[in-house]
């Protein structure tokens, strides 16, 4: 399911569980107050009816019945019992309906007060009525049609609205998932419009800063990413190709020559000498491409951080020279060390550490008028500083900045 389909559906369910249960809130409210109402309106009438025939000496049960029949605005099937003090009914609107009331029910209503009850679709009113120092007990009882006809009408017609309002809800909800989601579908349609043949490519940035503002912001850092990704890669790959090929054309030529004619086996001796020493830097590029390749992806590798001493791994680097390659001429300068040894301590990966100072100190024979290079350890304002120096031809400017370029070559090398 889209996100536009599952935000409408969202949007149209908690809009409508809103509305219908504020509906059915109106909807009880409404019948509590009628029935709050009617009540009222039975009492009135039951008291009116008492003090007429209590208070009035003029007036009997026969005219308060005849009274009744000609009220336009009564209760339908209303009833009214007056009773005295001893449970015997003294008047009642319906003919032959003399019945005493019940012990239990005198005793409720006085110890209880107002009695409310309902029977079936009527309500029936008991409270006690004192006149003169005189307690009797009323019983008023009745059915409101109109009011519960009306009030089921406007059930009705609230469940209509209901349905309508819902289906303009989810119409209204489908066009702003539209809206909200119509950048989203701009980012989309330009990340399928770009190519790999085009790497520079960016999306298109938003003056707001919201979370599609963000989101195309993230999608521009990781194509920067993935660009300087692809020039790392073509200049890998070009590098490799540039080490390995070298040697390999040296091997073929020499080959070549080699077969041209016969030779001594002197010749042939030094000939197959040279050859070794080609392989040899052959395996030596191929283990350093390894290496370097591992290292740009194993993030494992550079994150094995803990505490060293910078001039342990430089004494390191000096022996290796010393075994490996004697004719190199390294000389190590550790003559303005700190008198507290702690620092010389740092943070960092001691393989790694000790490649850079390899590649770095043996690039600094390799180019030195008498493959003899410098390596100075020392403090400066708190930092450790390692310097290498030779007696090559140097570097321009142009060509210091590229230094951390890999398998950069300057033009006179």
């Amino acid at each position: 399911m889209k996100i536009r389909t599952k935000l409408t559906l969202r949007f149209t369910v908690l809009v409508a569980g809103i509305f219908i249960v504020s509906m059915i809130l109106v909807q009880v409210a409404a019948y509590y107050f009628w029935e709050q109402e009617f009540y009222k309106r039975l009492e009135k009438r039951a008291v009116t009816y008492a003090n007429l025939l209590l208070k009035e000496n003029t007036v009997d049960s026969s005219m308060l019945v005849l009274f009744d029949l000609y009220q336009q605005d009564k209760p339908k099937d209303e009833q009214i019992q007056i009773y005295n003090q001893a449970g015997k009914c003294i008047f009642s609107l319906e003919k032959g309906d003399t019945m005493s009331l019940a012990s239990e029910t005198i005793q409720t209503i006085r110890s209880k007060g107002v009695q409310k009850r309902k029977l079936d679709m009527d309500l029936e009113l008991s409270f006690p009525y004192d006149l003169n120092g005189s307690v009797y007990f009323i019983v008023a009882r009745g059915c409101d049609q109109v009011t519960q006809s009306y009030l089921k009408k406007m059930l009705q017609t609230r469940l209509l609205i209901a349905f309508i309002a819902i289906g303009l809800v989810a119409l209204a909800g489908w066009n702003f998932s539209g809206r909200a989601l119509r950048p989203l579908r701009r980012v989309m349609d330009e990340l399928n419009s770009l190519s790999p043949d085009k790497p520079r490519q960016r999306l298109k940035e938003t003056r707001h800063q919201d979370e599609i503002g963000a989101l195309v912001a993230t999608f521009n850092r990781l194509l920067q990413r993935i660009e300087e990704a692809f020039s790392l890669q073509k200049i890998f790959l070009s590098g490799a190709s540039h080490e390995i090929r070298n040697p390999l054309t040296s091997i073929t030529s020499q080959l070549q020559v080699l077969l041209m004619r016969s030779h001594s086996e002197e010749e042939y001796r030094i000939v197959l000498r040279s050859v070794l020493e080609d392989l040899a830097q052959l395996n030596k590029t191929t283990d350093d491409l390894i290496q370097y390749s591992s290292l740009s992806h194993d993030t494992d590798a550079m994150a094995d951080v803990k505490p060293l001493r910078i001039d342990e791994v430089l004494w390191q680097c000096h022996e290796y020279f010393l075994k490996s390659k004697p004719l190199y001429a390294v000389r190590l300068d550790l003559s303005n060390l700190p008198e507290d040894e702690a620092n010389l301590l740092l943070n960092g990966n001691e393989n790694l550490l000790r490649v850079a100072f390899i590649n770095l100190i043996d690039n600094a024979c390799k180019f030195s008028r008498d493959q003899a290079a410098r390596v100075r350890l020392h403090l400066e304002r708190g930092h450790i500083q390692v310097t290498v120096t030779d007696n090559g031809v140097g570097m321009p400017p142009e060509v210091v900045t590229m230094i951390f370029e890999p398998f950069y070559r300057a033009n006179h090398t």
